[in-house]
C-alpha cells in the first residue's frame, strides 16, 4: 500500500454509494427502498450514533435518484449566513438536467436557534423543486417545527434480534477492504475489534486504519491498547473523592476510548466495592449515553464523579 493510499480514510475511501451495499437493518432497507421506488424524496431527519451510516445513506440515496447535491457541514457552517448564501442562492438556481435539488445538513444539530426558524419557511418556499435531508445524532436539539411537521424522522437503531447478522455483514466488509488493501488479519482478532467498537461502523475502519499505518497487518497488537490503561491512580482518586486528580487522570487518558475505559473500570473495580452491582448498573448507563453525548471527556467525568457519590470502596 503506498503512502497516498493509507492517507486516503477507508470510511470514505470505501464508501457506499448505493442503499443496496449500505448495511442496515431491514426496516430501514423498505424505507429507503420505497423512497427509491417512489423515485423522489421526502424532507428526511435521519438521527442515531455516531457511525451507522446516516450520511452515507443520504449521499446514496442522492446518488441514486440523480440528484443535485449541496452538501453543508453544519459543524463548521452553522450560523444564518448559510441559508442567505449557500441553501438560497442553491435552491433558487435551476440544476442541471433539471434533477431535483437536495441540500444535505451534516450533523444538522449543531445549526443554531435562527439558523433552523430560518429554515422552516425556507424549507416551504422550496418544497417544488428542492429537498432537505438532516442527519444528526441528537434529534431532541432540531426544533420541534422542523422535526415534527416538516421532516420524516427515520431513526437509526439496530434492533437486538439482528445484531449478529449486522456484525457478520460487516466483518465481512472489512474483509474485503482489508484485502484491497493488501492488508493481512488474524480472523478471531479482526472479530474482536467489530465487536469492540460495533455498530460504530466508522470507528472500527478508523482503528484498524491507523495501526495498519503502522503494522502492516492486524494483529492481537491492536488490541493491546486496551490493556494498558492504569487504573491504580484512578482508583486512588475515587476512594479519596479527588475531584481535580480525578479529572487529571481523565484528560491523561483521552487517546482511549472512552468505552475501553469504562469495560477497563468494569474488570477491575466492580470487585473491590462495597455496591458491586450498583456499579455495574451505572456503568451501563454512561456507555448507553456515550454514544449520544455531544462532549466524551464530560461524560466519563460524570461517570467518574456519580461513582464517587454513590460507590463506596472496600479497604
Amino acid at each position: 500500500m503506498n503512502s497516498n493510499d493509507r492517507e486516503f480514510l477507508f470510511s470514505e475511501k470505501y464508501r457506499p454509494h448505493t442503499i443496496a451495499e449500505c448495511i442496515l437493518p431491514e426496516y430501514l432497507v423498505k424505507v429507503f427502498k420505497g423512497q427509491l421506488k417512489k423515485g423522489q424524496l421526502q424532507n428526511l431527519l435521519l438521527s442515531g450514533a455516531s457511525g451507522l451510516g446516516k450520511t452515507t445513506v443520504a449521499l446514496a440515496l442522492c446518488e441514486e435518484l440523480g440528484c443535485t447535491v449541496k452538501f453543508i457541514r453544519a459543524s463548521e457552517d452553522s450560523g444564518i449566513d448559510v441559508i442567505r448564501t449557500d441553501v438560497l442562492n442553491f435552491a433558487a438556481n435551476g440544476s442541471f438536467g433539471a434533477s431535483t435539488k437536495v441540500v444535505i445538513f451534516d450533523e444538522a444539530e449543531r445549526l443554531s436557534g435562527a439558523t433552523q426558524e430560518a429554515l422552516r419557511g425556507t424549507i416551504e418556499a422550496f418544497s417544488a423543486n428542492c429537498r432537505f435531508i438532516f442527519t444528526c445524532n441528537h434529534k431532541n436539539r432540531i426544533i420541534p417545527a422542523l422535526r415534527a411537521s416538516r421532516l420524516v424522522e427515520v431513526d437509526f437503531v439496530i434492533p437486538t434480534e439482528e445484531g449478529p447478522k449486522i456484525a457478520s455483514k460487516f466483518n465481512k466488509r472489512v474483509k474485503e477492504i482489508l484485502d484491497a488493501e493488501s492488508i493481512t488479519y488474524d480472523d478471531k482478532v479482526l472479530a474482536q475489534v467489530i465487536m469492540r467498537y460495533f455498530p460504530d461502523f466508522r470507528k472500527t475502519l478508523n482503528e484498524l486504519q491507523a495501526y495498519a499505518n503502522i503494522s502492516d497487518a492486524i494483529d492481537e497488537g491492536i488490541l493491546g491498547k486496551w490493556s494498558n490503561i492504569d487504573m491504580e491512580d484512578l482508583l486512588e482518586s475515587l476512594k479519596k473523592k479527588n475531584f481535580k486528580s480525578m479529572r487529571k487522570w481523565v484528560v491523561d487518558n483521552l487517546d482511549n476510548d472512552p468505552l475501553i475505559i469504562m469495560r477497563k473500570v468494569y474488570d477491575e473495580l466492580v470487585d473491590v466495592t462495597e455496591q458491586g452491582p450498583e456499579l455495574v448498573v451505572i456503568l451501563a448507563d454512561y456507555m448507553y449515553r456515550q454514544s449520544f453525548v455531544a462532549d466524551g471527556e464530560i461524560n466519563v467525568v460524570a461517570l467518574f464523579t456519580e461513582i464517587m457519590n454513590r460507590i463506596t470502596f472496600k479497604e
